[in-house]
């Protein structure tokens, strides 16, 4: 190794060395601050925390932490004595007051919920509508507008109603078979079967707990368990003034007397073991699902650029090549993007609606209406001259401006998912593979996660563009030897 080289290395390990600690001062100092707004709160704080070095307390940091804890200590100490009072008035009541709960089978005797409660349910809190009976004669179930929720976004805004539709009837297939019923109580009195019945319908697969998951929702959510996000505490107890007659007298007399040994039997097969179920499936993924090599991804992006032509489909074709693969590996946000020629407003936290936007002036994404809004509300992305200068060839192709950054060639806007077709049909076309956004997605966690092995920030900064937390972004990480290639010069890049 040449001395220029040696020198070289030893700058890299020493930038290494100093990202690292760089990064490890910033996570204390980010803990420092949850630790210290726990306090704020009123919440406990463990006094091993106090006494941990590495955080270096201030004195002022100190006295607010131990002052804290002792008037906690106190608290405690006044509600185990009210505990212990109220245990002795309980002691001497008369026996009436210590009546056991009712029971939930004689109680129910003559109730019934069934698959069509269950969807009014959900489309209403999903699609801001609810279901009625049609006028036909047919019994044909028509949705309407919910006109306490018009123009507000669903409750279950990141789910389609048809996935759903689809988990739903497939339960009530599985109790009708077990038990003969379409009657969801009858399923609450014995869940065992028809959870096994529905795992049986799934082959044992991870995707049985979902199914059983949208049952268990169900009657969370008529126990009254609101959210604690004030909009969708909002959204749900308007919505819950126009549930159908049977869910509302379950949501008022019954529900909170199923035992609590029933409901969990429930969860435990919907969250615990579906989430095992799941991890186990992602390992599994990880390590044998083929991938594409990113440096592939790279040349495919040049040969598009360097073959198409710059007609508005052509010109198209390299902007979407561009924006997701040296720009934003992103999801299929890029279709609702509305162009304007300066920075948009600032968010505003309560807004029904938001909206995404491409400002021409600088070259700027602004994503505030996608997937995971509820942890990263804005995703901004400043895109690189190549693709600010697409856009620019490709909106000038229009005689009247398009509203959106990514239309159709008349112009009009791409229907909600329809995007994503529209991509896989561009790469097959030029490099004849059906790329797809979630192919690329892959690729990219797995290329930047080697990229910047040295540097945990960039990697955190990456996951955050594309809207993941860190544990989502590991998700994605390929690490088998299934790793797809092709030779440049076959899609003919030199």
């Amino acid at each position: 190794m040449s001395a220029t080289q040696e020198r070289s290395s030893s700058i890299l390990v020493k930038n290494a060395e100093k990202s690292r600690k760089s990064y490890e001062k910033h996570k204390i100092e980010i803990a420092k601050q949850r630790i210290i707004k726990r306090v704020n709160e009123g919440k406990r704080v463990k006094t091993s925390t106090l006494n941990d070095n590495k955080y270096n307390w201030t004195d002022d940091e100190k006295n607010l932490i131990e002052k804290s804890i002792a008037a906690l200590d106190k608290k405690d100490i006044d509600n185990v004595v009210e505990e212990i009072v109220n245990e002795i008035i309980k002691d001497n009541m008369p026996e009436a007051h210590n009546s056991s709960p009712p029971n939930f089978n004689d109680l129910t005797a003559h109730a019934s919920l069934n698959k069509n409660d269950v969807k009014d349910f959900y489309a209403n809190l999903m699609c801001n509508r609810f279901t009625s009976l049609g006028d036909d004669g047919k019994g044909t179930r028509a949705f309407e507008i919910n006109p306490a929720l018009i123009d507000v976004k669903g409750f279950y805004a990141n789910n389609t109603w048809s996935d759903y539709n689809n988990k739903i009837n497939k339960f009530f297939k599985a109790l009708q078979e077990v038990h003969n019923s379409d009657n969801l109580y009858d399923f609450i009195r014995n869940p065992q079967p028809v959870i096994e019945k529905v795992k049986e319908y799934h082959n044992y697969k991870p995707g049985y707990a979902d199914t059983v998951a949208k049952i268990s929702g169900f009657i969370s959510k008529c126990q009254d368990i609101l959210p604690t996000d004030e909009f969708k505490r909002t959204l749900f107890i308007n919505a819950k003034r126009v549930f159908p007659p049977n869910v509302m007298t379950f949501c008022e007399k019954f529900a909170t007397h199923i035992p609590a040994s029933t409901m969990s039997i429930i969860r435990e097969q919907t969250v615990t073991a579906g989430s095992q179920e799941k991890t186990a499936q992602i390992e599994e993924k990880r390590e044998s699902m083929e991938y594409y090599d990113f440096e592939c991804l790279i040349h495919a992006n040049e040969h598009i650029a360097n073959t198409e032509p710059d007609t508005r489909q052509g010109l198209q074709s390299k902007l979407l090549s561009e924006l997701y693969i040296r720009n934003l590996p992103g999801r299929d946000d890029f279709g609702k993007l509305i162009v304007v020629d300066e920075p948009p407003p600032p968010m505003k936290e309560k807004a029904k609606k938001q909206q995404n936007f491409y400002d021409t002036s600088s070259g700027t994404i602004y994503i505030r209406d996608h997937k995971t809004a509820a942890c990263y509300p804005e995703i901004v992305k400043q895109l690189t001259p190549e693709a600010k200068l697409l856009a620019e060839k490709y909106l000038a192709t229009f005689d009247t401006p398009p509203k959106y950054l990514i239309v159709k060639d008349d112009g009009t806007a791409y229907c909600e998912g329809r995007l994503s077709k529209v991509i896989v049909a561009m790469f097959d076309r030029t490099i004849g593979i059906p790329l797809t956004i979630n192919d690329i997605r892959h690729s990219a966690v797995t290329y930047y996660h080697k990229q910047y092995a040295n540097s945990a920030i960039e990697e955190e900064r990456l996951a955050r563009d594309m809207g993941h937390s860190m544990e989502t972004h590991c998700k994605y990480l390929r690490q088998s030897d299934k790793v797809i290639k092709w030779h440049a010069m076959e899609i003919g890049v030199n």
